[in-house]
């Protein structure tokens, strides 16, 4: 088997992680990981590898053990996972509109926020308003629970009229 390298490492890392989160839950059996087909054209992996590359996203924190094989995406996984989503498109033609209004008293948290909704697609319309056209709710559902921002966030979603 031909050695790792960090990059190709860091592709598997990112694979393992989609996998977790496009399985559709965040609780996942080892073997229902689809890493066995070809990765941007790698090599097949073996089940040793994933398992090596498994247990280090579990000894970082990204991971948490739930029984045999069976694996937990975290809170801090979820995080590190947010910039190598793939962002789907609404197919429903409906805008997703977010407003927020974090106090200045709460500023790194507001930066933190405003940095993790802009890797969900969020673009800036006003200055506490964001739009997006992508199928997000989930995550930011998630976002405002993780952050605890949850008095301060408004989502809707409708039709922008211009």
């Amino acid at each position: 088997m031909p050695k790792l390298t960090n990059t190709k490492r860091i592709i598997i890392r990112r694979a393992v992680l989609r996998s977790l989160k496009y399985a559709g839950a965040q609780l996942i059996e080892l073997a229902a990981i689809p890493l066995m087909a070809r990765y941007k054209g790698m090599f097949q992996l073996r089940p040793v590898v994933v398992q090596k590359i498994i247990n280090s996203l579990v000894h970082e924190g990204e991971l948490e053990r739930r029984g045999k094989d069976k694996y937990y995406l975290t809170d801090l996984g979820a995080v590190r996972l947010l910039p190598v989503l793939r962002l789907v498109k609404a197919t429903d033609g409906n805008t997703r509109i977010l407003v927020f209004d974090i106090p200045e008293s709460r500023r790194k948290l507001r930066d933190r926020f405003r940095y993790h909704i802009k890797l969900l697609g969020f673009k800036r319309h006003q200055q506490s308003v964001w739009v997006s056209q992508y199928q997000c709710e989930d995550w930011i559902e998630w976002l405002i629970g993780y952050h605890q921002v949850g008095d301060f966030v408004s989502l809707y979603i409708g039709r922008l009229v211009r």
